[in-house]
This record gives C-alpha cells, sequence and structure tokens, in this order.
C-alpha cells in the first residue's frame, strides 16, 4: 500500500473515530419540572429546569410551551429566579440571565411570558465552549401559582416550540447542532411530544416546616433558625413558605404565630 494511500487510510480511520465519538459519547438531557414530576394544588410550585451535559456546547436554544387545560396559567416571577445553590451568573439586563456558570464570551438571555420561556445563548468564540455538567443541574426556576387550583384541574403540560423564530430544542458542540434527550425521549425529531404532570394534593402538612406531621411553634423556631442561623431548609420547601410568595421570611414566621395565637389566617 502506497504511503498516500495509508495516509489516507488512517485519516479517514481517526475522522470515522473523531465522528464517532462526537454522536456516541455525549449525552445532553432535560427535565422539566423536576425532580417534582407533579405540580401541587393550593401552592406556589417550582416549575425548574435541569439539564446534564457530557460534552462542551457552544450554543443552546430552549424554547418551551406551558398549558394547562383548566385556563391561562399565573406565573409570580415574570423573568424567572435563579436558585442560590446553583452555579450561575447574572448579566445586566435585568429581563436576562445566564444559564449554568456561564464563562466570559457568552451571550445569554432568558424571557418568560404567560405560556412561554425561552433560553438561549451563544458562545463568542470556540474557546468560551460551556464546560461539562456530569450531572442533572438547574438552570432556571420559575415558580408556577397553584393556589387556586384543586386536585384534579389540569393536567399542566410541557412542550417545546417550533415557530419561527423561536426554534426547536437544539445544541451545537462545535462540530454539529442536535437535539437532547426530553424525559429521556430520544429520537423525537422534529417536535417533542408533551410532557405532562398532574395536579395533586400536598403530600405534607402546610406550615410543617421541620416535617413532623403537624403546624405548631416548634415550626416557627425552625423557620427562625433558617432565616437567621443559617438553619436547615424546609424540606418541602414549600411547607415553609407559608404565605406563597416563592420565599422563606420572617413574614412567614408572623403569619405562623398569627394563626396559632390570634385566630389568623391558615398558611395558603
Amino acid at each position: 500500500m502506497s504511503t498516500i494511500r495509508k495516509t489516507l487510510v488512517t485519516t479517514f480511520i481517526l475522522l470515522l473515530l473523531i465522528t464517532t465519538s462526537l454522536t456516541a459519547g455525549y449525552e445532553v438531557r432535560i427535565h422539566v419540572n423536576y425532580p417534582h414530576n407533579v405540580v401541587y394544588a393550593g401552592y406556589l410550585n417550582d416549575v425548574e429546569i435541569w439539564i446534564e451535559n457530557t460534552t462542551p456546547l457552544y450554543m443552546v436554544s430552549l424554547p418551551f410551551l406551558y398549558t394547562c387545560d383548566v385556563g391561562d396559567l399565573v406565573w409570580k416571577t415574570p423573568n424567572g429566579t435563579i436558585p442560590s445553590a446553583s452555579p450561575y451568573v447574572s448579566i445586566d439586563d435585568i429581563a436576562s440571565i445566564g444559564v449554568w456558570d456561564m464563562p466570559v464570551g457568552w451571550q445569554a438571555d432568558i424571557s418568560q411570558m404567560p405560556t412561554v420561556s425561552n433560553i438561549g445563548g451563544v458562545a463568542s468564540s470556540a474557546e468560551y465552549a460551556l464546560p461539562e455538567h456530569i450531572q442533572l443541574t438547574r438552570v432556571l426556576s420559575l415558580k408556577l401559582d397553584a393556589t387556586n387550583l384543586i386536585v384534579g384541574d389540569g393536567p399542566f403540560c410541557v412542550d417545546d416550540i417550533f415557530i419561527p423564530p423561536v426554534s426547536r430544542l437544539e445544541f451545537n458542540d462545535g462540530t454539529a447542532t442536535f437535539r437532547p434527550l426530553f424525559h429521556e425521549c430520544p429520537g423525537c425529531d422534529p417536535l417533542l411530544p408533551a410532557v405532562c404532570f398532574d395536579i395533586v394534593a400536598p403530600n405534607w402538612v402546610k406550615g410543617d416546616a421541620n416535617g413532623d406531621g403537624k403546624a405548631n411553634i416548634s415550626d416557627c423556631v425552625f423557620l427562625i433558625r433558617y432565616i437567621f442561623l443559617d438553619g436547615e431548609a424546609p424540606s418541602p420547601f414549600q411547607a415553609g413558605d407559608v404565605d406563597c410568595t416563592g420565599e422563606i421570611t420572617v413574614s412567614d414566621v408572623v403569619k405562623m404565630i398569627n394563626y396559632i395565637y390570634s385566630g389568623g389566617t391558615a398558611p395558603c
């Protein structure tokens, strides 16, 4: 075999190996409303978007459509919130926030309207590729107001969007643009199926911040420790958010004390 021919064969094999590693060796998974997989009636729910990428990424496009059979959706935070325990960065524009721990050189935008949210980002050059996240990592938390919903309403569904100028769910690894796995649904091109969640009764007692099955003064003490002394957070978080604002503050403690001792309104 001539030297040129050997070189061509070697080059072809290397390209084949590289292509195989890019197409078969990586995975990008997306879950919405993870880890809940339900919507709790009568509560403010965190509808979270989680992503895992096992290859560096250069482009992110995540448009979602939210629907509910009972009518218009109500969100408490029009532009979403950045979970404090996750590695996110802010961008100066109040209507835009970074995705993951975006390196310098990324332009990221998140917009959210009553039934649509869109996460888009692109690296300014190859050196700023988004690093791997080898486990599911929160990208964004939206606050769905289900305080007026009852058990059996719904379902609450999440789908992707493929209506120009909003793109479908896509990523680019610097070599090719590809679709992610959406709730473990491979090969769902060109449109992903909607993923729906039942609206169910909470599996905890409202106001039971410490998880002992009762709402009483010990929960006030638990919340005070959490707020002021870096104590343990309520689990689930909604159990301690007794005024359904999406945050746990001293106002939740005041509401609990008024409820227990002064005949005030019950936790939402």
